[in-house]
């Protein structure tokens, strides 16, 4: 906000023609918030790979594909559409970096935002639970989406989760039917064509810049 205010004192637009302000953000920047939604710690950026090694312990497996566990994949690719990365570099590789390196910070946790979810947060007081991106992701990833009912609670209730799970009161596959969804969204195949078009620049995008990305990680993370 101070920013804002710096830019507003410059009257390079008039301020009565600013009606909204526009969060955006990089992805997998994560920050750990509390029961206030205050942050416990520095952000930690998508170019933070310390978390690789935790990420890589979590996804090995027999029989191996590319560094993942076969069976790992086959669970994760159906409820996610994807799985975390080896490089350690999105939001999972961040939790379990705290988790292993910073336990006072992910005691405290309530809630690991994106960078943009915090920045709304603390623009308007509340996390997000826009209906808007809901539809966003139902359509990016072609297939039904369900809104959990108190979304503030998702952390004590995945906890909670784990723990019966651990103690052999119930499984994994017993969690989906002991989640209160609030409602359902279903693709729009209208939108869905779009960000396929969308998808395919990003290929291209990312054929063009896998060399830069190389030089930057000369480690040999990918």
């Amino acid at each position: 906000m101070t920013t804002a205010k710096r830019l507003l004192q410059k009257d390079i637009v008039p301020r009565d023609r600013v009606i909204a302000c526009c969060v955006s953000s990089t992805f997998s920047t994560t920050v750990a918030v509390d029961e206030m939604g205050n942050h416990l710690a520095n952000a930690l950026t998508w170019a933070d790979s310390r978390g690789a090694p935790y990420v890589r312990e979590v996804m090995k497996g027999f029989p191996s594909v590319d560094g993942y566990g076969l069976f790992k994949l086959l669970r994760w690719i159906p409820k996610t559409a994807g799985c975390p990365l080896l490089s350690g570099k999105d939001d999972v590789a961040h939790v379990l970096l705290w988790k292993h390196e910073h336990p006072e910070v992910y005691e405290k946790a309530r809630m690991f935002l994106p960078s943009k979810d915090y920045l709304n947060l603390r623009l308007t007081g509340e996390f997000a639970t826009s209906d808007v991106w809901c539809q966003i992701m139902t359509d990016v990833l072609n297939r039904e989406i369900g809104q959990v009912k108190d979304p503030q609670q998702d952390n004590a209730r995945g906890a909670a989760f784990i723990a019966a799970v651990g103690m052999g009161y119930i499984s994994f596959d017993d969690v989906p039917d002991l989640v209160p969804l609030e409602k359902s969204f279903s693709p729009n195949p209208a939108n869905r064509k779009i960000y396929d078009e969308l998808f395919g620049e990003f290929l291209n995008i990312q054929k063009l810049s896998k060399s830069i990305c190389q030089r930057l990680n000369r480690n040999g993370s990918q």
